[in-house]
């Protein structure tokens, strides 16, 4: 009997259909375990806090939504009683069909060189629904992190539990984004004195 005879044995056809549906079920997995990135869309925009007149953090955020998910995340620079503070803070803001806010359990910035992961510790969530990591220190990095955020853009991950939803953030970022935010960090770091003397010239 020739090759083109030869009759294909069960169990050899039963062992094809078992490989084929564990590749199909391991990929559907995969699949489902990370959100559509065609789905994910960002809005950047400056963010500044003041009191009495002084202004006490400067930053980026992001209003991020993915499906039917959206999350609010703000990277920033902050003055506190213990020195110069860098701060990722994430919240969720619900689901756009039932309201619901998932549970984060880790957010992520990554830029060409920098990670908050290696940058920022982890701190316990004030809310359901939040993610802080914060670092206290003049650590030259956090500079190179909003220099390549705003020119040459990110990638953010958050990971609830049943889903990681991941955006890619193109750079760089509008001129107006840049332009407010490094005149509010010039601002931020200045010493006291000199911002106080910059005030009273510009005051009528």
């Amino acid at each position: 009997m020739d090759n083109a005879s030869k009759s294909v044995s069960p169990n050899t056809t039963v062992g094809a259909l078992l490989i084929s549906c564990a590749f199909y079920l391991v990929a559907g997995s995969s699949a489902h375990a990370e959100t559509d990135a065609a789905r994910s869309t960002y809005e950047m925009r400056p963010v500044m806090s003041t009191a009495a007149n002084e202004i006490t953090a400067c930053g980026v955020a992001l209003d991020l939504k993915n499906a039917d998910t959206s999350f609010e995340l703000i990277l920033s620079n902050e003055k506190s009683s213990a020195g110069k503070l860098t701060r990722l803070a994430v919240r969720g803001v619900g689901n756009d069909k039932t309201g619901e806010i998932a549970e984060l359990k880790n957010a992520l910035l990554e830029t060409a060189d920098h990670s908050t992961a290696n940058s920022l510790q982890n701190i316990a969530a004030e809310k359901p629904g939040t993610f802080q990591a914060q670092k206290i220190g003049d650590d030259h990095q956090f500079g190179g992190l909003f220099q390549q955020l705003l020119v040459g853009g990110a990638r953010v991950t958050i990971s609830t539990a049943n889903e990681k939803h991941v955006w890619t953030i193109s750079g760089p970022a509008s001129q107006s984004i840049r332009s407010a935010y490094l005149m509010c960090a010039g601002d931020l770091y200045r010493p006291e004195s000199e911002t106080a003397r910059k005030s009273s010239q510009v005051s009528p």
